[in-house]
C-alpha cells in the first residue's frame, strides 16, 4: 500500500473550509492516463479516480423555480432544465466495440478510436447501440454469475493475484457518441461537467481526442469537467471500458457480471458562483409536532473576483404550490476568489406535513443563490421530508470498546421503526444492469402491494430515480456501500492495500445520498470480514463505521461484519438460526436486524412466522430483509432443434413484464452462458421472477408484514366482535375500506362492509361484525369470519380496493348428525384379478396385483384413471440441498413403489352398507417397506382412501417425501380444491393460506 497516500487521506480528514465545516476530500491521481489504473499493479489500487469532481449532492441548475419545483414532483422533468443534457435515453444513438482485453483494445487506441476523425470499421464488430444497456444484453462478450469466488475466467487466467486485474480475459468496451452542445449549458461564464451514474467497472473518458478522466466504483456517479474541451459544432466522446480493474476485488456482491455503461450519462453546467453541494438535516421537537431545518451550503467561486453582499434563500413548496418557508435564508460574504465556503440556513418550521413510509410527504425544497444586485444566479432544489430516526449512537473507548450500556428504542417520528424488508439487486433479463425505470417503478409497486416498506440496497448504490421513487411513495432505505469482498474474507493483509479505495467509496456514498429522507440507515458494504479487531485491514471497518458516525449524527449505523462492536448503532446476523436470533430480543439491549434472512431460493420462505413472532415481542427487534426480492438471470433465446420448451409462449405461462420479448426466450443463470467458474442456480433467490411475476412464497411475506390483524374467542363472539390490531405507526384503519364475509364450506353466504371500523395506530379495538350463522346446518359444516382491509381510493402506488391485510376466524356451527341418504347398497365382486366395487352410478377396480384403485367411473365417465398409488419421491427443488442433497435423502425411495409384493387383501362390511377394502403390500425395492392401504367405499359413490406407511425396518435413509400420486383422464387438467390458498401451502410456510375453493 502506498502509506504516502495514507497519511495524505488521514491529513485531509482534517482539512477545514473557511467557514470551519469539516470537509472530507478524495485522493485522485493528476490528470493525465498511465493506462495502468485498472490493473493493480506497482500501487496502481491506490489510484481509483484521474480528474474527477469532488463528491456531492450532484446538484443539477435550474433556469427558474417552477422548473425546480417540477423537477421534485416528476424525476424526469429535470430534461427541462436548461442546464441539462441526456447522452442516454430512447433513441440516443452510440458506437460500441468490445474486445477481449486491453491488448486487444490497444490497436483501437494506437489508431485514435476517441478521435473525431475516426471511422468504426462495423465489419470489425463496430454496433450502433442504445444506452443505458449492458454490454452482454448487446451482442458482446457474456454474463458471468459469481457468489463468493472472484468472476476470474479459469479459461484464461489460472491465477490472478491481489491486488491485480486479470489480463487475458477482461473485455474492453469501445464507445463513441457525437452530441452537439445545449447553448444554453455553455453560456458565458458557465462549467460544464459530464456525469456518468453507472458503469462497470472501471473507465476512461476522452472528448474530441483529449484525455478528461478515470474512475473505479460501478455503482457511484461521478463527473469530470469538460469546459474546456468542448466545440461549438459537433463533440466526439469515447469511452474506454475495462469490465474488471483491481477495485473489482472490492465487488464481490453475488451478482451476475455484465461490462458497460449500465446508467444514464448526461451533461450540466453551473454558473461561475454556483451551489456546489448541500446538506440538509431535519429535526422534530419534542412533540414531534414542529421541526427545525438545518442546510449546510458550499458555494464556489470560480471568479477573479471576491464575492460580497450575495444571498441564499430557502423555499419549500408543496404539491398545491404552498411555500412553508419564509425569509429563510444565509448571507454570502467575502467568499474569496477562486474558493469555496460554508454557509448555513437555519429555520423552524411550524407542522410540517411529516414523512414516514406511512406517510411520505415530500415538499420540493428550492435553494436561490441571488447577487448583489437580486439577480439569480444558479437555482437546484431536492425532495424534502421532514423526518426524524431515534436511536442510541453507541459509544466507545479509545480502544473501539462499546461503552454504551442501554439503547433506547429505535423510533420514526417517535413511534418504533421496523424493516419489513428486502435485499435488492440491480438486474433485468433484458437489460442486465441497466434497470429501466419502469422495471423500478414495478419493483417498488409489487414490494408495496405486498406491505413491504423497506430495501437494503445490496450492496451499493443504487439508480438515483429509485430513491426518488422511495422517498415520493414511501419505502425506508438501508443505503449500503458498494463494497464486498467475500474473497478475501480471511485476509486482512490483503484487504488493507485497498484502505484508500473504501474510504472514497464510503465518502461517495455518503455525499451523494445524504439529502434522501428515505435513507434512514448507512451501511458500510457486505462481508468483507467478520471481526471486532478495530485494526483490522489496516482499520478499514473501523474508519468506515465513523465516517458516516462523524458525519452523521441523525441516521444510525449498521455492519453485519463487526455485529455489534466498533460502535455501530445495531447489531446484525444473516440467517441467524431460532434460538440465537431470540436471544438478542430484550429490554434495553441494542437494536437488532437481520439485514439477510429466509433466503429465497427455490420454494422456501419458510418459518417466517416464527420470526415475526420475535420481532413482535420485543421493542428492540427491528426486522429484517429477506434474501432477495428478484431472481437474478439473463434472457437467452431457446434452442427448439435440442426440443427446448418454450414456456413463455404458451397460453398458461406466468408473465409480468416483457411478455412478448419473452416468447422464444428462457431465464438463464450461472453457467448457461459458458462462465467457468460460475455458481450455477445460486442466483435464483428471488421472492419474484425476473420478469417481476410474483412467486407463490410472496403470498407468505405480504400476510406476515401486514399492518392489521385480527383475532376472536368465544367471549367476544358470542356477542359478534372481534379484536383488531393495528400495528401502523401513523394511520388509523377508518382511512381504509373493512370488508367481511361469512364463509360456509368455502362459499360466501354473507358480506359487507363495517361502517365506521376504527383503530388507532399501534392499538387495539373491538368491532361488531352483522353475520348470522344459519340454523338447520349439518355438524360438518365449516364457517370462517374472513375480515379484509383494502384502499378506500388511489393512493401511492396502490388502487382503490387493494387488499392490504386479511384475516380468518373459524366459527362453530351447530350443526345435526348425518348419514348418506343415498338408497341401495355397494357391491364388492370378486373377479379373478381384481375386485371391482359397484354402487348406483359408479364403479371401479382394486387390482389383486398392487392393491391399487383404478378407472374410477361416475355415470359412465372416468374421473380417475388411477390411484392414488404410494409415492415417495417429487421433482428436486433448490431447497433439497443441490449437490449435498444425496446425503439428505435416500435416492432408493424414487423407486420404492416401482415393485409391489401384495401380501394380502381383506374385504369387510361397513355399518352404514359401505365396503372396506384393505390391501397389504411389501415394497421390495425399499427393503420391504410396508404399506396399508384402506379403502372406504360407501353407496352414494364416495371413497376415503387411507395410508400407513412402515419404513422403520427397510434400512433406508430419510423420505424426500410420503404421499400419493393419482393419474387423471385427458381433460381434467384444471383442479379446483377446497383447502387453503389460493396459492400452494405448506407445513411452514401456511400461515397466508385462507379455507376456500
Amino acid at each position: 500500500m502506498k502509506r504516502s497516500i495514507a497519511a495524505l487521506l488521514a491529513a485531509l480528514v482534517t482539512i477545514t473550509t473557511q467557514s470551519g465545516v469539516p470537509r472530507e476530500e478524495k485522493v485522485s491521481a493528476a490528470t493525465g492516463f498511465t493506462h495502468t489504473e485498472w490493473t493493480g499493479k506497482n500501487g496502481a489500487e491506490d489510484v481509483f479516480a484521474v480528474n474527477r469532481t469532488e463528491a456531492s449532492v450532484n446538484p443539477i441548475s435550474f433556469q427558474d423555480t417552477k422548473s425546480a419545483v417540477n423537477a421534485v414532483w416528476d424525476y424526469n422533468a429535470r430534461t427541462d432544465s436548461d442546464y441539462f443534457q441526456l447522452l442516454t435515453g430512447k433513441n440516443s444513438s452510440w458506437t460500441l466495440n468490445v474486445v477481449q482485453n486491453a491488448q486487444e483494445a490497444q490497436k483501437y487506441l494506437n489508431a485514435g478510436f476517441m478521435n473525431p476523425n475516426y471511422s468504426p470499421d462495423y465489419s470489425a464488430g463496430w454496433k450502433n447501440v442504445e444506452l443505458p444497456k449492458s454490454w452482454t444484453c448487446q451482442g458482446f462478450d457474456f454474463p458471468i454469475y459469481c457468489n463468493v469466488q472472484m468472476p476470474w475466467q479459469s479459461k484464461y487466467d489460472g491465477y490472478v493475484p491481489v491486488p491485480s486485474a486479470p489480463t487475458n480475459y477482461n473485455p474492453v468496451g469501445l464507445y463513441r457518441k457525437k452530441f452537439k452542445v445545449d447553448s444554453k449549458l455553455r453560456e458565458s461564464g458557465r462549467r460544464v461537467y459530464i456525469q456518468f451514474d453507472g458503469v462497470e467497472s472501471a473507465y476512461y473518458v476522452y472528448l474530441n481526442g483529449k484525455e478528461i478522466g478515470y474512475s473505479e466504483d460501478t455503482f457511484s456517479p461521478h463527473r469530470f469537467d469538460v469546459t474546456d474541451y468542448l466545440t461549438d459544432g459537433e463533440n466526439t466522446l469515447a469511452v474506454e471500458v475495462h469490465k474488471f480493474c483491481d477495485g473489482t476485488w472490492f465487488e464481490g456482491q453475488d451478482m451476475i457480471y455484465d461490462g458497460g455503461i449500465f446508467r444514464d450519462v448526461f451533461l450540466v453546467s453551473n454558473p461561475d458562483v454556483q451551489i456546489t453541494d448541500y446538506t440538509v438535516h431535519t429535526d422534530l421537537d419534542d412533540y414531534y409536532k414542529d421541526a427545525s431545518l438545518d442546510i449546510s451550503l458550499d458555494i464556489t467561486n470560480i471568479t477573479g473576483n471576491v464575492r460580497n453582499n450575495w444571498t441564499i434563500t430557502a423555499d419549500a413548496y408543496d404539491e398545491y404550490g404552498h411555500n412553508i418557508l419564509s425569509g429563510a435564508r444565509a448571507y454570502v460574504d467575502n467568499l474569496g476568489i477562486y474558493s469555496k465556503k460554508n454557509y448555513r440556513i437555519t429555520t423552524t418550521v411550524k407542522d410540517p406535513k411529516k414523512w414516514s413510509a406511512e406517510t411520505p410527504n415530500i415538499y420540493a425544497l428550492v435553494l436561490t443563490l441571488k447577487d448583489e444586485n437580486g439577480n439569480v444566479r444558479d437555482i437546484v432544489s431536492t425532495q424534502l421530508g421532514f423526518r426524524e430516526i431515534g436511536f442510541t449512537p453507541t459509544a466507545v473507548d479509545s480502544s473501539y470498546k462499546v461503552t454504551t450500556k442501554e439503547w433506547k428504542q429505535m423510533t420514526i417520528n417517535g413511534q418504533k421503526l421496523v424493516f419489513k424488508g428486502v435485499n435488492r439487486h440491480d438486474t433485468d433479463p433484458f437489460y442486465g444492469k441497466a434497470v429501466p425505470q419502469e422495471t423500478m417503478y414495478e419493483d417498488v409497486l409489487l414490494m408495496q402491494k405486498n406491505n413491504i416498506n423497506a430495501i437494503r440496497t445490496s450492496h451499493y448504490s443504487n439508480d438515483s430515480y429509485l430513491y426518488w421513487l422511495c422517498n415520493k411513495y414511501g419505502m425506508y432505505v438501508m443505503g449500503e456501500t458498494n463494497l464486498e469482498s467475500h474473497a478475501l474474507m480471511n485476509d486482512n493483509d490483503s484487504k488493507a492495500l485497498f484502505y484508500e479505495l473504501a474510504m472514497d467509496r464510503t465518502n461517495t456514498a455518503y455525499q451523494r445520498l445524504k439529502n434522501n429522507p428515505s435513507i434512514v440507515a448507512w451501511s458500510i458494504g457486505n462481508e468483507m470480514a467478520y471481526t471486532g479487531d478495530p485494526s483490522a485491514a489496516g482499520g478499514m471497518f473501523r474508519d468506515m463505521i465513523w465516517y458516516f458516525k462523524k458525519h452523521d449524527s441523525t441516521r444510525p449505523v449498521h455492519s453485519e461484519g463487526q455485529g455489534n462492536g466498533m460502535g455501530v448503532d445495531m447489531g446484525s446476523n444473516m440467517y441467524p438460526g431460532s434460538e440465537y436470533f431470540g436471544s438478542n430480543s430484550g429490554r434495553g439491549k441494542i437494536p437488532y436486524v437481520m439485514c439477510e434472512y429466509d433466503h429465497a431460493m427455490g420454494n422456501s420462505v419458510g418459518a417466517l412466522k416464527e420470526y415475526w413472532d420475535v420481532i413482535r415481542s420485543s421493542d428492540n427487534m427491528i426486522g429484517g430483509f429477506i434474501w432477495d426480492w428478484v431472481d437474478q438471470s439473463r434472457a437467452v433465446p431457446i434452442n427448439p432443434y435440442n426440443g427446448d420448451w418454450d414456456y413463455y409462449s404458451e397460453s398458461y405461462a406466468h408473465k409480468n413484464l416483457y411478455s412478448e420479448q419473452s416468447k422464444g426466450m428462457y431465464f438463464a443463470y450461472g453457467g448457461d452462458w459458458g462462465d467457468r467458474p460460475n455458481d450455477n442456480s445460486f442466483c435464483e433467490n428471488g421472492l419474484i421472477s425476473p420478469d417481476r411475476t410474483e412467486q407463490p412464497e410472496v403470498a407468505e411475506v405480504k400476510y406476515q408484514y401486514q399492518n392489521f390483524w385480527f383475532s376472536s374467542d368465544s367471549r367476544l363472539l358470542s356477542s359478534n366482535r372481534v379484536e383488531v390490531l393495528n400495528e401502523n405507526n401513523f394511520r388509523d384503519l377508518n382511512e381504509f375500506d373493512t370488508h367481511w364475509k361469512l364463509i360456509k364450506n368455502g362459499i360466501v353466504i354473507e358480506e359487507g362492509l363495517l361502517e365506521n371500523a376504527s383503530a388507532a395506530p399501534r392499538s387495539k379495538n373491538v368491532l361488531e361484525v352483522p353475520y348470522t350463522v344459519p340454523s338447520g346446518g349439518f355438524s360438518g359444516d365449516e364457517y370462517y369470519l374472513e375480515l379484509s382491509v383494502t384502499t378506500k381510493s388511489d393512493e401511492r402506488l396502490l388502487s382503490a380496493g387493494q387488499e392490504i391485510a386479511y384475516g380468518q376466524i373459524e366459527l362453530s356451527g351447530n350443526g345435526k348428525n348425518v348419514r348418506s341418504n343415498v338408497s341401495g347398497e355397494v357391491t364388492l365382486v370378486d373377479a379373478p384379478n381384481q375386485y371391482v366395487a359397484v354402487g348406483k352410478n359408479f364403479n371401479f377396480a382394486i387390482d389383486k396385483a398392487t392393491g391399487l384403485m383404478k378407472d374410477y367411473s361416475y355415470k359412465g365417465e372416468t374421473l380417475i384413471s388411477e390411484g392414488p398409488a404410494p409415492n415417495f419421491w417429487r421433482g428436486y427443488v433448490e431447497n433439497d440441498g443441490n449437490s449435498a442433497r444425496q446425503n439428505v435423502f435416500d435416492t432408493k425411495w424414487e423407486h420404492a413403489a416401482e415393485k409391489i409384493y401384495v401380501k394380502n387383501i381383506e374385504t369387510h362390511d361397513g355399518r352404514n352398507g359401505e365396503k372396506i377394502v384393505i390391501s397389504h403390500l411389501l415394497l421390495p425395492n425399499a427393503g420391504d417397506t410396508s404399506v396399508e392401504i384402506i379403502y372406504t367405499i360407501y353407496p352414494d359413490g364416495n371413497v376415503n382412501v387411507g395410508f400407513n406407511v412402515d419404513g422403520t425396518g427397510s434400512g433406508l435413509g430419510n423420505f424426500l417425501r410420503v404421499g400419493s400420486i393419482m393419474k387423471l383422464p385427458e381433460g381434467s387438467e384444471k383442479v379446483s380444491w377446497y383447502g387453503n390458498g389460493p396459492v400452494e401451502t405448506y407445513n411452514d410456510r401456511k400461515t397466508n393460506g385462507r379455507q376456500g375453493i
